[in-house]
């Protein structure tokens, strides 16, 4: 049976012109012997004021796929947690490195992620 485990990382950054990054380190422990699984996570984000989808999110130096921060529907002023897949071959075991950029003009706030990922069966 293939175990989960997740890291929760709090943050509390305002991005703006003079402050456009985020960078933190985090662990992804795993059981003695065991590897990542194939389609090893995800990371869920919550943020407020993003009015533009251009924003970066990189694990390892690595751009994570689609959309990393969608621009918010309607109220840009609410909290909302988005979840994006962490593509395989990203995580490792171990440390590892995660920033986010901030693209254009857009002033917005990260307020906590979480990143979750699944160990092979």
């Amino acid at each position: 049976m293939a175990r989960s485990d997740f890291n929760y990382i709090p943050v509390n950054h305002e991005f703006t012109v003079n402050s456009p990054v985020f960078e933190t380190d985090f662990r992804v422990e795993l059981a003695s012997g065991q590897s990542l699984a194939e389609d090893p996570g995800y990371l869920l984000i919550t943020v407020r004021s993003v009015d533009t989808a251009s924003h970066r999110i990189q694990i390892n130096g690595q751009d994570l796929s689609g959309f990393d921060i969608p621009e918010a529907p309607g109220d840009s002023n609410a909290w909302l947690t988005y979840m994006d897949r962490i593509q395989p071959n990203v995580l490792r075991g171990g440390t590892n490195n995660l920033q986010i950029t901030r693209v254009g003009n857009d002033n917005f706030l990260v307020k906590d992620m979480v990143i979750h990922w699944r160990e092979a069966p």
